[in-house]
């Protein structure tokens, strides 16, 4: 036999042992691995947990709400530090922003606007009378 009839056999009887298994996990009657119905399970006793005396009991409900109080205040303080720590950022780069819009044109910012107040007919009438007198 050459070495490519060698494979081919390989592969043959690689794919005949790859449907049988798909047969039998399917459920095929006669085909692949048994059955799970077929195989065998012995039952592993289980030891049961010793009950908590009250004492116990108290002791660990205690322990897991003073652990979530704790938790709870670490995150407020936290929080409260981040929220400085945001502002003061905050502030650094507007102040930032300012400093640089003096010397360069900053995208998204615009010049501030000059208003011009124009006079009344009333207003100009009482300059030229303060003029005249």
């Amino acid at each position: 036999m050459g070495y490519t009839a060698v494979l081919v056999v390989t592969l043959k009887s690689a794919l005949a042992g790859l449907l049988a298994t798909t047969a039998g996990l399917r459920g095929d009657a006669g085909a692949g691995l048994p059955s799970r119905a077929s195989a065998r399970h012995e039952a592993v006793p289980v030891a049961t947990p010793k009950r908590l005396s009250l004492a116990e009991q108290w002791i660990r409900l205690t322990g897991v709400l003073s652990t979530a109080i704790s938790g709870a205040q670490n995150a407020g303080q936290l929080q409260a530090a981040a929220t400085q720590q945001l502002d003061l950022a905050q502030y650094a780069l507007s102040t930032l922003m300012d400093e640089l819009a003096a010397v360069m044109t900053v995208p998204g910012r615009r010049e501030p606007a000059s208003v011009h107040v124009l006079e009344t007919a009333s207003a100009a009438r009482s300059v030229s009378q303060a003029l005249a007198a």
